[in-house]
């Protein structure tokens, strides 16, 4: 049996574990976590995800969005701070929630050919997967609302401050 996920929805969901972790454990060093991840969590097969069969994972994606995400979260929070509902803040948001709006932010942030559609979707249904009450309904709206906060700045910025994100291939067995 075959899985639907594709590599990179897979990295995602793995960067999101990874970024949990660091916020658990914010001492631990994210590039150890990440080592931790590549050499004992993926294998050959790919990635077993949710205690079901081994998944194919993009390890390049998932480095770049977990290391990415544990760069410059300070900035993706302050921009997400501004679009919770009034009277909300980033310390109230449980862990995962907080992962999620990471990962997300930066993606939004570092990958401009990615599509508003596929990282609203993308993350959406992380939300669905790691959140058990109805939280994604926050991240759809939260990320709806700081799309163009996200991506305008981007698109005006220089090329040469870009971080480069990994080309968009397939894997190969």
């Amino acid at each position: 049996m075959s899985s639907p996920l594709f590599p990179r929805t897979v990295s995602r969901l793995a960067a999101i574990q990874a970024t949990f972790q660091k916020l658990l454990c914010p001492d631990m060093s994210i590039a150890n976590i990440v080592q931790d991840f590549v050499l004992y969590r993926f294998t050959p097969a790919g990635y077993a995800l949710f205690q079901e069969e081994h998944i194919a994972i993009d390890q390049d994606f998932f480095t770049f969005i977990t290391l990415g995400a544990d760069e410059s979260w300070e900035k993706v929070e302050h921009t997400i701070a501004s679009a919770l509902p009034s009277g909300w803040s980033m310390d109230q948001m449980e862990n995962t929630t907080r992962a999620i709006f990471r990962c997300a932010g930066f993606e939004i942030q570092h990958c401009p050919s990615t599509p508003k559609g596929v990282i609203l979707n993308e993350y959406i249904m992380a939300a669905h997967c790691f959140l058990l009450d109805k939280g994604h309904g926050l991240i759809n709206a939260v990320l709806e609302k700081t799309f163009d906060a996200f991506r305008a700045p981007a698109q005006e910025s220089s090329i040469q401050h870009a971080i480069t994100e990994p080309v968009d291939a397939p894997l190969t067995p």
